[in-house]
């Protein structure tokens, strides 16, 4: 096996944890539906950037799909002087947010490590790892029991 594949793993399983924190972790599901809008228009952004580099076109175009997103932001009750603001989204911004939950531990103001083979920092970030995919799949059962008016 390739001496960096687990890291590359588990920094994969750490990330996407922390991104379904990110998501459902407020308790406001106006919070919750702006963050996904936000992951969204990232994608988007994304996406628009593999077309280019493939020189291909996509289905619909970045101002079509930038109003549907607008546009369904203000129909869950974001402010249209609030909806550029809300829909802004950064992997730094995520990952800060999902890491000032109880699940990860901290060493002064670090939150996540640079992975190696060292075995010993790999067996840290997956015993960070673990409990921030189980508080994922916890808020995720809470929120799906439920979300009229929060």
């Amino acid at each position: 096996m390739h001496p960096y594949a687990q890291a590359t793993l588990v920094r994969a399983a750490f990330e996407n944890a922390a991104r379904a924190v990110w998501l459902l972790a407020p308790g406001k599901r106006l919070t919750r539906i702006q963050r996904r809008l936000a992951l969204q228009a990232d994608n988007n952004t994304h996406s628009d950037r593999m077309h280019d580099l493939l020189g291909a076109t996509p289905i619909r175009t970045a101002t079509e799909r930038t109003r549907q997103i607008r546009d369904l932001a203000v129909r869950a009750g974001i402010p249209v002087s609030d909806v550029k603001k809300e829909l802004t989204f950064g992997y730094k911004k995520m990952v800060r947010t999902a890491g000032e939950r109880d699940v990860l531990g901290r060493v002064g103001n670090v939150a996540l490590a640079r992975l190696s083979t060292d075995s010993k920092i790999l067996l840290w970030i997956t015993t960070i790892t673990v409990p921030m995919i189980e508080y994922g799949f916890r808020l995720y059962k809470e929120r799906a029991s439920c979300h009229s008016g929060t």
